[in-house]
């Protein structure tokens, strides 16, 4: 059944494609015991999947959009009582593959590549939910040289909201880095965004991965999603009542080097704005560089 919705068929056998899709729909939503689990790990099924999308030259991308899509409920379903076919995808390398395919899609002509190119964003975006464990912010205030009067470290609101799979961020935060357009740049900045309002914890548990910060030296050269960039940090700001340091010593770097006027103005209107919602940003502005 697995390697048959990832495997290529000619039109008249896609009816068989689908219905064996809709079967494992069945066994993913009301017969994931441990057992099967641990048969589905053994007979290697995922890394059969992978193997089929990868290297099947016949297979368009939004029909590989729509195979993982399945694939994807199985991984949501199996982590509610296990985090073994989450570690056998990551085993077989499944998150290069979907960096990969996000890029793949970005340059293919097809009319309905965008919306595949959404859905897989989305598709991601979901995955960074599942898993077993519930992971937690932890020791943020230790080296933070400044604080908002107030700040607290928000707490995880629970599963479906708060983000459990880290590896699953990582393929956001690649294809963004590795991106060639600013259709995909924004789709990925949208997503973030998402994932950082969808529970405040969110951003403290993905603080270690310096997202935004590494996204500043990019943000310069695409016009289009400067605004949404600088959105977000005034999201951290205000929203989550917190100084994000690392990311404002990125903004200063990105001031001294860019030429581009559109964004300097645009980075100076969040900065103006971040002066005059405290004092303590005028200390802040000169520890990061930004009033040398």
């Amino acid at each position: 059944l697995f390697s048959a919705i990832t495997s290529w068929c000619p039109p008249h056998n896609l009816p068989w494609r689908k219905s064996a899709g809709e079967v494992l729909m069945t066994i993913s939503r009301h017969g994931l015991s441990v057992n099967v689990v641990k048969y589905i790990h053994e007979k290697e099924c995922l890394s059969t999947c992978i193997q089929n999308m990868q290297q099947s030259d016949d297979l368009s991308p939004l029909e590989i959009v729509e195979m993982f899509a399945g694939l994807s409920c199985f991984l949501k379903d199996s982590s509610d009582v296990s985090q073994t076919l989450l570690d056998d995808f990551r085993m077989c390398q499944g998150y290069t593959f979907l960096c990969d395919l996000m890029l793949r899609l970005e340059q293919a002509k097809e009319d309905d590549s965008k919306d595949a190119l959404k859905d897989l964003v989305n598709l991601v975006t979901s995955l960074t939910t599942y898993g077993v464990g519930e992971l937690k912010p932890a020791g943020l205030t230790t080296g933070a040289p400044f604080l908002l009067p107030g700040f607290v470290v928000p707490q995880p609101s629970g599963k479906g909201h708060t983000v459990r799979n880290i590896q699953a961020f990582s393929v956001l935060q690649n294809a963004f880095l590795k991106a060639k357009s600013s259709r995909l740049t924004h789709i990925i900045l949208d997503a973030i965004s998402n994932i950082y309002i969808a529970d405040n914890a969110n951003y403290f548990i993905l603080e270690s991965q310096h997202t935004l910060s590494q996204f500043a030296e990019k943000i310069s050269k695409l016009t289009e999603v400067q605004g949404k960039y600088f959105e977000l940090l005034e999201f951290v700001v205000f929203s989550l009542n917190y100084i994000p340091c690392k990311e404002l010593f990125s903004v200063s770097v990105l001031l001294k080097s860019s030429t581009l006027y559109q964004c300097s103005i645009t980075a100076m209107r969040t900065l103006l704005k971040f002066s005059r919602h405290d004092p303590i940003f005028s200390e802040v502005f000169r520890e990061v560089g930004l009033l040398e």
